[in-house]
């Protein structure tokens, strides 16, 4: 192997990019590391027919430093780079001989382009003191994915890699990882019989860690045959609510004491606004019915009226005082909790004058141009045109947001319908203002941001606020539809081919930032230009 394989730069702030592939190669390297040995430290990979000894060298026990290992082995050993104690080293490592690198890196930032093309793909990234690393992956004969790695100055980056491939090439273990981002509570809902009375199935911070920090949850809301949802707050979110299937009657009362009432049918969705009184009823006595709701925070908490007034040892001379009535009914109504909505909505509306939102210092907002405010504005019926319609022949968004469903302004909370025909892909995009909850009712597909996860109908996974994201339908026969709740009423979408390749950037740049040819750069923008004129919007 030819001297010009081996690049030592003695350099405090030069990076290392050692190749190995022979152990004579190896011996040239470690002739070359020990006139420094007292400042080195050996990283070693387990070798596998004369492949793979990695080794990194810094001069002066503070440089920081890059490796670049492409490993054809069948087995990834754990890694560790460490300097007197203190970590500032950079560790990329890809696995077999299909695999690409290509790594453009400054002193402060740094891109990865990372293609792999297995059946199988397991992804590593770690987080460690504010240093985030990004992988974006292709899997199977999807697509390349771009990833951004953000570094801050001198911040200790700590990247311990353990990744094992077991009886072929193609096959990597699972990481724990993808998993973190997903939620799978919910698949036992899909064949569950009904239940009798109204039941909640929550995916929040409780059960799904994951929502930390991504100020959004789900709720699947059953409603048997005649059941309802007595008088409740949410203290700490609106609550963005979609009827499924059946009919409801909903409605919430305001902090002036009006009462705003509606009957949802199944496409609906309508909006309580943060930290007032709402209930659902299904009024239908042979029918049930069903509903997701969201939630703008990952705990949005749940006040139930009756069981707070009538359930926590309030002195019943106090609550007869409260409703204007005997002690006689109080008890009655303590004993059963059968007692009217008038009289709990009387209650709160008395007693509920103030109601706190992050956002809005006033219930809801309104355009200048509305002078008219009932239950209408609340609700938001567009989405009943997709229960009867033709399946798309593409993928395609519909959207409640901001600038469909005005009542959302102030409330952090949207929806959006995702459907994806056989073989379809939401390429990569990302939502600068919001995380992205999403929820797949029917069929199959693939997710990726950091990392990548296969779902089945029933299974959520969040991607968080900013980060590059997509789904991919890797079905050829059948379709799939999902929900996706954001946390803000105008979340934004901003697609990555789009953006990068249909606005007019300067093909020599782009060549560069790729590390490509114009002519590459030209034929990407030439695939993608009818698509950017005919687009759905997202």
């Amino acid at each position: 192997m030819s001297d010009e394989k081996l690049v030592v730069c003695k350099d405090l702030r030069a990076d290392v990019c050692i190749n190995f592939k022979t152990e004579d190669f190896l011996k040239r390297v470690k002739e070359e590391t020990e006139l420094h040995e007292k400042h080195s430290d050996h990283l070693r990979a387990g070798n596998s027919a004369n492949l793979a000894f990695e080794t990194l060298k810094a001069v002066g026990g503070g440089a920081r430093s890059r490796i670049l290992m492409p490993v054809n082995v069948k087995k990834l050993l754990s890694m560790l780079v460490t300097f007197g104690g203190t970590i500032k080293s950079e560790v990329i490592s890809a696995s077999p001989a299909i695999t690409v690198w290509k790594i453009a890196k400054e002193r402060t930032t740094g891109r990865i382009l990372w293609t792999v093309n297995q059946k199988e793909i397991g992804v590593l990234g770690s987080q460690h003191r504010g240093i985030h690393m990004r992988i974006s992956v292709k899997t199977r004969t999807f697509f390349s994915t771009m990833a951004l790695m953000t570094f801050k100055h001198e911040l200790i980056f700590k990247l311990v890699l353990s990744l094992a491939i077991f009886h072929s090439s193609h096959q990597m273990l699972p990481l724990l990882i993808a998993n973190f981002f997903t939620f799978t509570g919910m698949r036992i809902l899909i064949q569950a019989p009904l239940p009798t009375a109204f039941k909640v199935t929550k995916a929040s911070i409780a059960e799904f860690p994951a929502l930390n920090g991504q100020s959004v949850s789900y709720a699947i809301l059953q409603y048997p045959a005649g059941s309802v949802n007595p008088p409740y707050t949410h203290p700490r979110s609106a609550e963005l609510l979609f009827l499924l299937n059946g009919s409801l009657q909903v409605g919430f009362v305001d902090t002036t004491n009006k009462l705003f009432t509606q009957t949802l049918q199944a496409g609906d969705m309508f909006v309580f606004p943060k930290g007032l009184v709402y209930y659902q009823y299904n009024t239908d006595a042979n029918n049930s019915a069903i509903a997701i709701s969201a939630f703008g925070s990952a705990n949005a908490g749940t006040v139930s009226v009756p069981n707070s007034v009538f359930t926590t040892g309030i002195d019943d001379g106090n609550l007869a005082k409260s409703f204007n009535t005997d002690i006689g009914t109080i008890q009655k109504i303590k004993a059963g909790l059968e007692f009217f909505f008038a009289l709990v909505l009387a209650f709160i509306t008395l007693h509920m004058v103030t109601t706190g939102d992050a956002d809005i210092t006033s219930d809801f907002l309104v355009r200048p141009n509305v002078t008219k405010v009932d239950s209408n504005f609340f609700t938001f019926t567009s989405m009943r045109t997709l229960l009867k319609a033709n399946p798309p022949t593409t993928f395609k968004i519909t959207k409640a947001s901001l600038a469909e469903f005005p009542a959302l302004n102030g409330q952090s909370i949207s929806f959006a319908v995702l459907q994806y025909p056989a073989g379809s892909v939401n390429p990569p995009h990302t939502h600068p203002r919001s995380a992205e909850l999403l929820f797949l009712l029917d069929g199959a597909l693939e997710v990726g941001l950091l990392f990548t996860q296969s779902l089945q109908a029933g299974d959520m996974f969040v991607f968080p606020k900013g980060v590059v994201h997509y789904q991919f339908n890797c079905d050829v026969k059948n379709s799939a539809i999902a929900i996706s709740a954001f946390v803000s009423a105008n979340a934004g979408t901003i697609s990555v081919p789009t953006t990068v390749f249909t606005t007019g950037i300067d093909n020599g740049f782009l060549a560069k930032s790729f590390n490509t040819n114009i002519a590459t750069i030209q034929a990407i923008k030439a695939g993608l230009t009818p698509k950017a004129q005919n687009r759905s919007p997202s």
